[in-house]
């Protein structure tokens, strides 16, 4: 069975939950996280068992880490898109919280993309 590496951009109350959850499954594994709040990243990196050099002050950074496969984007819904967006283009599966986006003309210009 192979792991599924996780990411998660954005490191606020919803983030923390769906941190938590790793432990209940076997495929996968928060391994990188994002967050412009150094307390929230020394946090997770604490209470996750990150690799220090995992946990990232800019979100562009944990785009460019070669061993996350899926980003988690878990900030506020006004920034989804933009983020949504870096991902796709650094060839990074994404999972974002609703709505996905802000707007319907975001979600066409996502689904262009991807079509």
């Amino acid at each position: 069975m192979s792991i599924i590496n996780w990411g998660i951009i954005g490191l606020g109350k919803i983030a923390y939950k769906f941190a938590s959850a790793f432990d209940q499954v076997k495929n996968s594994k928060l391994i990188s996280v994002a967050s412009k709040n150094n307390l929230n990243i020394e946090k997770f990196q604490t209470e996750f068992n990150l690799n220090k050099s995992f946990c990232y002050n800019e979100y562009e950074q944990i785009l460019l880490n070669n061993e996350v496969d899926i980003i988690y984007v878990a900030l506020p819904n006004n920034l989804h898109f933009e983020w949504i967006m870096q991902c796709i283009d650094k060839k990074k599966n994404v999972l974002t919280e609703k709505p996905a986006t802000i707007n319907a003309e975001e979600i066409k210009k996502i689904n262009q993309i991807l079509v």
